[in-house]
């Protein structure tokens, strides 16, 4: 049997027309690694795909072999199967198989569409972008997003790629739920946004169990404004050493 992470699983024939770059994650081969050369496709798919991930035909829409690159596309059958095999590589990077392989998770790279919401309508947009540029990569301006007959909501979508973030646990860098640019409030949501916290912006829980001491000034962890000793944190670019009205 495959493990429990692996129950959120879809027919072969739904993978989507972009389902390489949606579930995909590549096996490059480290140049400071044991291994001088790429394994075999047949040996690939023994001691990583069915071994070691425990994955059969079922789940993997497709595997390429690029020996000129030294590296493998594995690209799977739902994302559910994509976050267990980000899963299990994080926990045994440092064993056999994966020593061998630095992975890269190129789902990181699919276009979103992130709605933006602003308590302040008249934030101006350079500023939300200014924002999400130290999360996301923006395609694009943002467009205002209408009612049926035409009035502004006070929100806005910019389409976007995530970055990677190795340790994250669907490997992805996710932009803050909720935040603050200036004293002004706002929130962004998008499709496969996980559960986090809105006071210490971890995921996994919400606010009413969060435990956690958050620091307004640098943005920090683990203890309060007031017995802050670091830099303070610009809310806006992101930078230390200045606030929101001094920002450049």
């Amino acid at each position: 049997e495959f493990p429990a992470i692996f129950a959120v699983k879809m027919e072969r024939g739904a993978a989507s027309r972009e389902g390489r770059v949606r579930h995909a994650v590549r096996f490059v081969l480290r140049v400071d690694g044991e291994r001088t050369e790429l394994a075999s496709r047949d040996d690939f798919e023994e001691d990583v795909i069915s071994k070691a991930l425990h994955l059969g035909p079922e789940d993997v829409f497709c595997i390429q072999d690029f020996p000129g690159k030294k590296c493998f596309d594995v690209s799977l059958v739902s994302e559910g199967l994509v976050r267990g095999v980000w899963d299990i590589v994080n926990r045994k990077k440092g064993e056999k198989p994966f020593v061998d392989y630095y992975v890269e998770p190129l789902f990181a790279r699919e276009l979103k569409t992130l709605t933006v919401a602003m308590f302040n309508p008249y934030v101006p947009e350079e500023d939300i972008v200014c924002f999400l540029k130290r999360f996301v990569d923006i395609q694009g301006m943002g467009v205002k997003v209408l009612d049926k007959k035409g009035y502004w909501t006070g929100k806005r979508r910019f389409k976007v790629r995530f970055r990677p973030n190795g340790s994250a646990p669907d490997g992805l860098l996710h932009p803050p739920a909720t935040f603050e640019i200036g004293p002004n409030r706002g929130y962004l949501y998008y499709y496969g946004q996980p559960l986090v916290c809105r006071r210490c912006r971890k995921e996994g829980h919400n606010v009413v169990d969060c435990r956690e001491r958050v620091c307004r000034r640098c943005e920090g962890v683990g203890h309060f404004t007031s017995e802050c000793t670091e830099e303070m944190k610009c809310n806006l670019c992101g930078g230390e050493g200045h606030v929101f009205r001094d920002c450049p």
